[in-house]
């Protein structure tokens, strides 16, 4: 449950970042960092290859 929860809110969070007209253009594991080790606090890094 935990695995398939944190999946949706990647989805999520992609999804929002789409809608707003920006696509990463490298997301990475190495560019998912997870806010105090907790795994809903979810942070995208690294937008230098954004468009």
């Amino acid at each position: 449950e935990i695995i398939t929860d944190f999946g949706i809110r990647l989805g999520q969070i992609i999804a929002r970042i789409h809608l707003g007209g920006i696509m990463h253009g490298d997301l990475t594991t190495s560019n998912v960092l997870l806010r105090n080790g907790n795994p809903e606090m979810i942070v995208f890094i690294d937008f230098g290859l954004a468009e």
